[in-house]
Order: C-alpha cells, then structure tokens, then sequence
C-alpha cells in the first residue's frame, strides 16, 4: 500500500490522541514497545536474571518491514503468546534495535484499555523502560 511505518495496537484499546502521540521522536527503524514487563508466569528465568521478562502486545511502532519480521514466526507450543513473541524477537532483533516508548504516555496522550477499563499511563512506571 506503500506506507513506510505503522502501528500495531491490540483491538480493544485505542489512543486517546494519536496525533499528539506522533509528535514525540520515534525511531521508526528500531521496534518501539510501551512496555516490556517482568512477571513471574513464563516458564523459564531471563538469561541475565533470575526474573521472567517478555513484551506484551499492547502497541509496537516502526516500520512495516520490521513489524512483518516481528509477526512472522513459527508457532510452536508455549504457555503464553508472550512468551514466544519474546523469544522471537529476542532471536531476530539485536538489542539496539528495541526502544521503549512508555513514557511517551501522559494525561494529553494516553493508551485507554477497553476490556480492562483502565489508562495504560496509570501502570506502575517501573515497568515502561528496563534495559534489556
């Protein structure tokens, strides 16, 4: 369709103001989470911790090519989608080429979850920039 980068958002949550969103500076070449978790439900620990630690799918920004990439994967038996998107990404992005943009997330611009009923700005902000 000719479009160079896109945004993957889950169907029941929207931006309250997308356009506002899109002001901030995103590198479209990197693969641009909201959030990137540690939780304690994955099966098996984090290779440098003792921690689980996997992307959600709330919202990934970049460029379509990267985006194709990132959702083109085998399927193969886990305990959570999460889990083997992680994994996925891990084996297929380097590490300098995933940003973390959940403090682009404020009052004038934030992620309203339907099914939750909640602000995605109102989580716990421990959880919007970890180094991976």
């Amino acid at each position: 369709m000719g479009f160079e980068n896109a945004i993957k958002i889950r169907s029941d949550a929207y931006f309250t103001d997308l356009s506002y969103f899109l002001t901030n500076e995103i590198d479209y070449n990197k693969l641009n989470f909201l959030f990137f978790l540690d939780y304690h439900r994955i099966n098996g620990p984090d290779k440098n911790s003792n921690y689980y630690k996997y992307f959600l799918d709330y919202i990934q920004v970049s460029n379509v090519n990267n985006l194709l990439k990132m959702w083109n994967f085998k399927y193969e038996k886990s305990s959570y989608s999460e889990q083997l998107t992680t994994k996925h990404i891990f084996n297929t992005f380097k590490k300098e080429y995933i940003c973390f943009i959940g403090d682009y997330l404020t009052n004038e611009c934030d992620i309203y979850w339907i099914s939750r009923k909640i602000y995605l700005s109102n989580l716990d902000r421990k959880y919007y920039k970890i180094k991976i």
